[in-house]
């Protein structure tokens, strides 16, 4: 059986997980290009010389509905699912020694994310997720039934904390408040046309607004509940055993359909022209939609998708989405990589020129690519490059890269 000083094998890894990752790094490219492309902060006499400004709607519409903020949902959950599965791998008198490994772990995947954030692309969910994950070590040694009703409260906190805001602004009568939305408008321009170090200054501007943004809108309070439900999930063996909690799966889809499907619909279209701050009524329902609606959706997506590929494990698709899924870390930094190089201003000056229109094109190929990148790379290694390089700083030592496989072959080639 595995201690926490042994990294997981390659075979001992659920496919299923890796078919649900490899989903959600295909899309969650759908919003991350819109920041790349710049279309996210055109305006709208900017998007209409755009040449395809109808079409951009409907798409960019559909993106609202059914994948913003639906696949940063889907990423958390799995990460409560893995540690959970970790976790269980453990001999029971080892708790002690799996926590401490957690606590290295979550360390050097924060440190990556902030790298990520950083020098590349400022809108890294990864530091987030690191940040928000030490919560797991209050609930490692408690009940299943409670780390499920601590993550149900704290997906709905978020309607307490806005509502909070909005009494101290009412109070305040701060009528100077104002929402920017993203970060300093006047370093825009810097991704579209500046140098690297340009970019590389609003980059840290932004960074620093993105998550005083998520202290706000309380992104930490959704990221720990959705990792405890995860957590839960796990030490349920759903992904392990899915025929075994089929009537669960088709609940929880049932509930996307009924419940996250308008609720998403009413808070991206049923308050045109709402801001995050100032706080007002308005947007604190905006707020509360989303805080049921986002991850009702993004759980039924994983319900669906659980659903389906263990009844056909093996078809071409899940093959592909679980290679890309392998190298989630390093695909969805390596995304950050080729957006830049091709869109800033440092690169190929591609900034505001595409609608989500031809997005859509780029983001098949990109993905297309990453398939057939993480396919080869996999044939003679274990582990990605980002994958391999958070799993040597986390157990202090150089891990094996090659595959077992490749590895005795060499072996014995040498030896003929």
């Amino acid at each position: 059986m595995n201690n926490a000083n042994t990294p997981i094998r390659p075979t001992e890894r659920l496919q299923l997980l890796d078919v649900i990752r490899g989903f959600a790094l295909f899309g969650i490219m759908f919003v991350n290009m819109t920041w790349f492309t710049g279309f996210a902060v055109l305006s709208p006499e900017q998007r209409e010389n755009l040449g395809t400004e109808r079409v951009d709607e409907v798409i960019n519409w559909m993106i609202e509905i059914f994948v913003a903020g639906k696949f940063w949902t889907i990423f958390a959950f799995l990460f409560g699912v893995g540690v959970a599965l970790q976790f269980s791998r453990q001999r029971d008198n080892d708790q002690k020694n799996f926590m401490g490994h957690y606590v290295r772990r979550l360390s050097v995947l924060l440190l990556l994310g902030l790298a990520h954030a950083v020098f590349l692309w400022f809108g890294d969910i990864v530091s987030l997720y690191a940040a928000s994950g030490f919560v797991l070590l209050i609930f490692v040694s408690r009940s299943k039934k409670t780390a499920l009703i601590w993550g149900a409260i704290l997906l709905v906190a978020p309607m307490l904390q806005m509502a909070i805001w909005l009494l101290i602004h009412n109070l305040t009568a701060d009528a100077n408040a104002q929402d920017p939305g993203h970060g300093p408008a006047e370093l825009l321009q810097f991704f579209a046309t500046g140098s690297y170090s340009e970019a590389f200054a609003a980059n840290w501007a932004f960074l620093k607004e993105r998550w005083v943004i998520a202290v706000y809108d309380g992104r930490f309070f959704k990221l720990a509940g959705l990792f405890l439900i995860g957590w839960w999930s796990g030490q349920q063996n759903i992904f392990s055993n899915p025929s075994q909690h089929r009537r669960l799966l088709w609940g929880v889809v049932l509930v996307a359909v009924l419940i996250g499907i308008p609720a998403n619909v009413l808070a991206f279209t049923g308050f045109p022209g709402v801001s995050l701050r100032p706080p007002s009524f308005s947007g604190w329902l905006v707020e509360s939609l989303k805080s049921i609606g986002i991850p009702a959706l993004g759980l039924g997506y994983v319900a669906a998708l659980t659903l389906f590929f263990s009844s056909f494990p093996d078809t071409w698709l899940a093959r592909m989405l679980a290679v890309a899924g392998r190298l989630s870390l390093s695909n969805y930094v390596g995304q950050s990589v080729i957006g830049i190089v091709v869109f800033y201003g440092c690169g190929f000056q591609q900034w505001g020129r595409f609608g989500v229109t031809w997005s859509i094109v780029f983001i098949m190929s990109i993905f297309a690519g990453q398939i057939i990148f993480s396919w080869g790379w996999l044939r003679f290694f274990q582990y990605g490059p980002l994958e391999w390089v958070w799993r040597c700083l986390t157990y202090g030592r150089v891990v094996r890269l090659r595959n077992e496989r490749v590895a005795s072959v060499q072996l014995v080639a040498k030896k003929t």
